[in-house]
C-alpha cells in the first residue's frame, strides 16, 4: 500500500473530524476533562470539583462527577489513557484563553480538549485501513471499509462527545491487530506492539480484561501455528501488560487508598440479571439504540460469517467470541443504553471489528458504499445536531424516557432528522416543527440547533471579534485542507492496486 495513502486517509478524518467537532464534551467525559485540567494546572490527578465555570454545562456536571479518595478529593473513576492526551490539549486551550477575552477560559479549554477525540479517531480509522488491507490485499477495498467505519456507522459522530470508547476501540483492535499478524505471519514483534495497545485499553476502561483470555488463546495459536517460541511470544505479549497492570493498580491506590479500589464503589446495584432482557433486547432490536440499526452493515456481517470462518477461522472465531461477551456483559446493566450517546455506546468496540472482517470476505466496492451511504444517512444528524437535547425534550419536557428506546417515533434517528427538519424550517420561516404525544404538541424550538464549534463562536455572545474571524477562517481551511485530501486519495487509488 506504501505510506501516501494511509497518511492522507488520516488527514483526511482528521480535518473532517475537526470540521464537525462540537466543540464542548458531555457526560462522562467531564471527569476525563477535569483530571486533564488537573495535571495541566496543579500537577496531580484529583479533579477541582464544584466551582463557578463559564461553560453552564461543566458547572451541571461538576456536581455528579467523580469519587471521594483517600485524601478527602474527588477523583475520576474512569482510567488516565484518555486525559494523558487530553491534557497537552488543555495546555493549548490554557494558553490562547488568555488572548480570548473574559470570562470565557472554560469554554476555549474545552473547545481544545474536544479536539482530541478527533486526533484518535483519524487514528482509529487509519488502523482500520491498515487491517483490512492486511485482510483483503487490495487498497481500494481497505479505503471502502475505512469510510464504510468512519462514515458508515454510529461511530460517525463519537469525537463529538469526549468520551473514552473511540480510545478504547483503537487500543483494542490494535491489539488483535498485531496478534492477527502474529498468526499470519509469524511477525516476532507483533506480539510485543499488542501487549502495548491492549495496556493502553486497559488503562482506558480496565473491563476490557475480560477478554484477556481469548486473546491469550488467540496468542498461542498463533504461535504454534508458526511453530514459534510459545514463552517467547507470551513473555513479549505480557511486558507492557504486566507495566500497565502495575499502573492501575499504583494509580487505584493513589487515588483510593487501595489497589483493588477503581472508584466506581459499590456496583452490584447497577448489574442486576432482572435487567438482562430489558439490556440485551435493547442492545440488538430496539429502535432506540439497535446496533443493527445505527450500523446497518451489520446484516452483512452476520450473513458472511460462514465465508469468514473459511478464510479467517481463527480470527473470526475471536472476534465473535468478543461480541458475545459484550453484549452479554452489558446486557444487566442499568444504563446499557450509554446515554447520553449516540448509539449503543457501550459497544462501539465492536464496530472495527465488524468492519475489518468484512473487508477480509468482500471484495464487491459496490456494495460497500452503498452500506457506507445508508449508515451514512441513518447516522447524519448527529454530526450537525445535539442528540442531547433529544434526548431532554422526550425525558424532561415528554417526561416519558421509555418512548426514547422502545417507540420509533421517538427514536433517536428519527428525533435527528426532526431536529434537522425543524432548523431548516425555522431559517426558511422562522417556525419551529413540533412533535405530537397523546394529542399534546411539543415545539422542537430550542431544541433544534446547529451544534458546531464554529457555528457555536459566531453566534455566542462575548466572543471577541477577532476569535469570530478566526473560527471562520479555520473552518475554511479545513474544509480546504480536506477538500484537496480527497482529490488526493481519489488519485493514489487510481493507481495500480498494491
Amino acid at each position: 500500500m506504501g505510506k501516501k495513502l494511509p497518511a492522507l486517509v488520516f488527514l483526511a478524518f482528521l480535518f473532517f473530524n475537526l470540521l464537525f467537532a462540537s466543540g464542548h464534551i458531555g457526560a462522562d467525559g467531564f471527569a476525563s476533562y477535569l483530571t486533564a485540567e488537573s495535571i495541566v494546572l496543579d500537577h496531580d490527578l484529583s479533579i477541582l470539583g464544584v466551582r463557578h465555570f463559564d461553560v453552564p454545562e461543566l458547572s451541571r456536571g461538576a456536581h455528579y462527577i467523580g469519587s471521594v479518595g483517600r485524601d478527602s478529593r474527588k477523583y475520576s473513576q474512569y482510567g488516565i489513557s484518555l486525559p494523558a492526551i487530553e491534557a497537552p490539549f488543555y495546555f493549548i486551550g490554557n494558553m490562547v484563553s488568555s488572548f480570548s477575552g473574559k470570562g470565557l477560559h472554560d469554554y476555549v479549554c474545552m473547545l481544545f480538549v474536544s479536539f482530541a477525540d478527533c486526533f484518535v479517531s483519524a487514528l482509529l480509522c487509519l488502523a482500520v485501513l491498515l487491517f483490512a488491507f492486511e485482510l483483503s490485499g487490495d487498497k481500494r477495498t481497505a479505503l471502502a471499509i475505512a469510510l464504510l467505519f468512519g462514515l458508515g456507522s454510529f461511530f460517525l459522530p463519537q469525537m463529538r462527545y469526549g468520551y473514552s470508547e473511540p480510545l478504547l476501540a483503537l487500543g483494542f483492535l490494535l491489539t488483535v491487530f498485531f496478534l492477527s499478524r502474529l498468526e499470519r505471519n509469524g511477525d516476532g514483534r507483533a506480539p510485543l506492539f499488542a501487549g502495548l495497545a491492549f495496556g493502553i485499553a486497559l488503562l482506558t476502561k480496565h473491563y476490557v480484561v475480560l477478554f484477556y483470555p481469548l486473546l491469550l488463546i488467540y496468542c498461542v495459536a498463533g504461535s504454534h501455528r508458526n511453530k514459534r517460541n510459545l514463552w517467547t511470544d507470551l513473555l513479549s505479549f505480557h511486558a507492557f501488560v504486566a507495566v500497565s497492570l502495575a499502573a492501575f493498580f499504583l494509580l487505584n491506590y493513589y487515588r483510593f487508598g487501595s489497589i483493588l479500589e477503581t472508584g466506581y464503589k459499590d456496583i452490584s446495584h447497577d448489574f442486576m440479571p432482572a435487567y438482562f432482557l430489558r439490556g440485551f433486547i435493547g442492545q440488538l432490536f430496539s429502535p432506540g439504540k439497535s446496533i443493527f440499526l445505527y450500523f446497518p452493515a451489520c446484516f452483512a456481517f452476520l450473513y458472511l460469517v460462514p465465508q469468514m470462518l473459511r478464510k479467517h477461522r481463527n480470527l473470526t472465531l475471536l472476534v465473535l467470541a468478543v461480541i458475545v461477551i459484550s453484549i452479554l456483559f452489558y446486557s444487566p446493566y442499568v444504563d446499557w443504553n450509554g446515554d447520553v450517546g449516540w448509539g449503543v455506546r457501550y459497544q462501539i468496540i465492536l464496530l472495527p471489528l465488524i468492519a475489518v472482517m468484512l473487508g477480509g470476505v468482500l471484495s464487491n466496492l459496490k456494495f460497500i458504499y452503498f452500506l457506507t451511504a445508508v449508515g451514512f444517512a441513518v447516522n447524519l444528524p448527529a454530526l450537525i445536531i445535539n442528540m442531547a437535547d433529544w434526548n431532554y425534550l422526550v425525558f424532561n419536557v415528554i417526561r416519558n424516557g421509555d418512548l426514547f428506546y422502545y417507540d420509533p417515533r421517538f427514536s433517536p434517528v428519527v428525533g435527528g432528522w426532526i431536529q434537522l427538519a425543524s432548523l431548516v424550517k425555522r431559517c426558511l420561516t422562522g417556525n419551529s416543527l413540533s412533535v405530537s404525544y397523546l394529542g399534546k404538541l411539543y415545539p422542537v424550538a430550542g431544541f433544534d440547533r446547529i451544534d458546531i464549534w464554529y457555528f457555536t463562536i459566531l453566534i455566542k455572545d462575548g466572543v471577541p471579534f477577532t476569535l469570530k474571524i478566526a473560527a471562520a477562517g479555520a473552518a475554511l481551511a479545513l474544509l480546504l485542507a480536506l477538500s484537496v485530501c480527497i482529490c488526493l486519495i481519489k488519485k493514489e487509488t487510481r493507481a495500480r492496486t498494491a
